[in-house]
């Protein structure tokens, strides 16, 4: 990508941050007396939930990391996995969305890591879960949605993701490829840390009493984070997911007043993130305690 290309697309990311900045704004000022009422009478239980819920998702990407870096046969263990993962969460609300990553990769590779591995590790981190991503939440609007657009989008992103597999099988050879059991284990972690992250969200909007337990909002769920992914015009996906969202959910208020309160479910995960953080930062002067903070995680794997 030329440097003209990459000024351009990240200045429209920057006006599209703007531009949805702003409808948020309008949206809650036009209504904010019904906002104030949804808002005001949450149900703090519920939101206490979803908060917990995410927070275990930081030991579950470090897992899937492990699942991988395991082939290396190095000694990078699933606790070293977990504290660089939380240690350099602050870097995930850097501009460009890409830092978290490269701030891990730096850490890695000082832990032993080549940068050969790095590659595959950073490629399988972005691309799997991904690919679960479509199948899981593709499926779940195909059949939710079937006689409109989404459903048509969602046929054709879930062709897509089976001629990658399909491709896959074709270069089984290539040295990037792993084992089968390597395969299983990573999409079965990708569809456990889905449905952690989809509990999380719908215990938020039960909170707000926009939802019930229901397989509808796990799979829209699913389907509008990805439509953000794939919208690289958008910054993590901000704007695009909480209209996709509303596009495909029958929510009891209006579109507005849904996209403001979907559009609160990131501070959720910030608090999360910065709770998670600050208490590594606290454990990390008690190297003893941190230890035990992590080790639970390796209950999942040898370490």
């Amino acid at each position: 990508m030329s440097n003209a290309i990459r000024k351009l697309l990240k200045l429209s990311q920057f006006l599209f941050l703007l531009a949805c900045l702003y409808f948020l704004f309008i949206s809650f000022h036009d209504s904010q007396e019904s906002l104030l009422t949804i808002i005001t009478t949450a149900k703090p239980g519920y939101l206490l939930l979803s908060f917990l819920f995410w927070s275990v998702l930081v030991f579950i990407a470090p897992w899937f990391s492990h699942s991988i870096t395991r082939q290396y046969q190095n000694k990078i263990t699933q606790s070293d996995l977990v504290q660089t993962y939380i240690h350099r969460l602050p870097a995930k609300y850097l501009p460009g969305g890409i830092w978290h990553t490269v701030a891990r990769g730096h850490d890695l590779l000082k832990k032993g890591l080549t940068k050969k591995q790095l590659s595959f590790l950073v490629f399988y981190e972005n691309f799997w879960p991904v690919l679960i991503t479509t199948l899981l939440g593709g499926s779940g609007v195909l059949f939710y949605h079937s006689d409109n657009l989404w459903g048509t989008t969602a046929a054709l992103l879930l062709t897509t993701s089976l001629i990658v597999l399909l491709i896959l099988i074709v270069m089984r050879k290539k040295p990037w490829i792993f084992p089968l059991p390597t395969y299983l284990a990573i999409s079965l972690i990708s569809i456990l840390f889905w449905l952690i992250a989809a509990l999380s969200f719908v215990s938020y909007l039960v909170a707000f009493n926009l939802a019930s337990p229901n397989a509808l909002y796990f799979f829209n769920y699913l389907f509008s984070w990805l439509i953000g992914f794939l919208s690289f015009f958008s910054p993590q996906g901000i704007g695009v997911f909480e209209l996709t969202m509303t596009q495909l959910t029958p929510f009891p208020v209006s579109t507005q007043e849904a996209m403001v309160i979907i559009a609160g479910f990131r501070l959720i995960v910030l608090v999360s993130d910065l709770s998670n953080w600050l208490i590594y930062m606290v454990l990390s002067k008690n190297p003893g305690v941190l230890s035990q903070y992590v080790t639970w995680t390796t209950l999942f794997r040898k370490r």
